[in-house]
């Protein structure tokens, strides 16, 4: 489980050979990606490694401080789903989770018409990689992304196969009570899109 806004790049070069074992054993690895909660306490981030690609195409590696007071900037510095284009080239066949798909209001901002948004740099990697998929988690709460996301759902054939019901019950009860948050979500999708969120798709990213 990746947790970047702790303090850490997605492609730190430490975390590069943990990739590297789980691309080949096709262990599943689950990465937060969307605004923290939870995050570095730190305003000053020393020793931030990583790698970058040069003009000539090679990786490098790099190291730098880094001074992030706000905790949405840490959020866009350290989660931003742009930061898994480096393991993605390197590693293609990992297998990815980009949990909590960008967050409820990433969806909103797509929905408003923005295109660059988390969601669709999601989308994009989701569409290029056949191993990265996302999760829903703690947005499933919000009824107003219910009707945009199951027309997706149902217009797009890998979000279809590669979206996942994240419950993450410990965090949306904050909104409300879990059941009903899950039945208002459940008969907003359709016993049909529920199953393949709920059961083919994470037994298809666990196992497959």
């Amino acid at each position: 489980n990746i947790y970047s806004v702790l303090g850490h790049l997605t492609f730190d070069i430490r975390l590069m050979e943990i990739y590297a074992v789980c691309e080949d054993k096709n262990i599943p690895v689950i990465a937060h990606c969307s605004s923290a909660t939870v995050r570095t306490s730190r305003t000053w981030i020393k020793n931030i490694d990583g790698i970058m690609q040069g003009k000539s195409e090679n990786w490098k590696v790099f190291q730098g401080n880094k001074f992030i007071f706000r905790a949405n900037n840490k959020a866009e510095y350290f989660n931003h789903p742009v930061n898994w284009i480096p393991v993605l080239k390197t590693f293609p066949k990992l297998k990815l989770n980009l949990a909590h798909f960008g967050s409820d209001n990433e969806w909103e901002k797509l929905i408003a018409g923005e295109n660059n948004t988390w969601v669709s740099r999601i989308m994009d990697l989701m569409a290029r990689y056949e191993n990265v998929y996302a999760d829903l988690a703690y947005g499933i709460y919000n009824h107003k992304i219910y009707d945009f996301l199951r027309r997706r759902l149902e217009d797009n054939k890998f979000l279809f196969e590669k979206t996942l019901y994240g419950s993450d019950y410990y965090m949306v009860i904050v909104e409300g009570h879990f059941r009903s948050i899950h039945m208002d979500f459940l008969t907003a999708m359709g016993t049909k899109i529920m199953k393949q969120l709920a059961v083919i798709n994470p037994y298809n990213f666990l196992f497959r």
